[in-house]
């Protein structure tokens, strides 16, 4: 199986036990980048699919555009494998990076309509995919999708509504 990389610009030290429990329990080959910046990773001692990548974010700039584009430009992306951003306060719906990861084509999601914050997006068929003209411009984000190394490159970094993630909620604390 493929390795899926989940990449997260992060900043909240409180939400990473949560996040990495979440992660772990996805039953999918998975390496988690988060992208750490002015606030320190809380753990140090840290299991292997999980590897950290220091990014000094200018003044002024985005820190979670400069992030995602860090690490595309340094971090190591290899072709063959999927990618996926994930915020540092959301989780991924039950079942997504397993779909993700039965998928071949090398694109699996692609941006689909945002909606508000902790809302689910549904569509008919496949919660992998949009219906017809919820890719308009300025709709969706690098949140929703998911992608092999060749193309995460060409994704926008732009700042992310929240397309195929969930809502944490009080399930972050901790």
């Amino acid at each position: 199986d493929r390795v899926i990389h989940i990449v997260t610009p992060y900043s909240r030290p409180e939400n990473v036990p949560a996040l990495m429990r979440h992660l772990a329990a996805q039953g999918v080959a998975l390496t988690w980048h988060p992208l750490i910046g002015s606030v320190a990773f809380p753990i140090e001692d840290l299991p292997d699919w999980v590897r950290p990548m220091r990014v000094n974010v200018p003044p002024g700039c985005d820190p979670f555009c400069y992030k995602l584009r860090a690490f595309v430009a340094d971090g190591g992306i290899v072709d063959d494998e999927r990618y996926g951003m994930l915020c540092d306060d959301d989780l991924y719906e039950d079942g997504v990076l397993a779909a993700v990861e039965r998928m071949d084509a090398p694109i699996v999601a692609r941006p689909v309509r945002a909606n508000a914050r902790g809302q689910r997006v549904s569509a008919p068929g496949n919660a992998l995919d949009g219906r017809a003209g919820d890719d308009e411009a300025g709709r969706g984000g690098v949140a929703t999708v998911f992608c092999d190394g060749r193309h995460i490159p060409a994704v926008e970094h732009r700042h992310r509504p929240p397309g195929l993630l969930r809502r944490a909620g009080g399930a972050m604390a901790g």
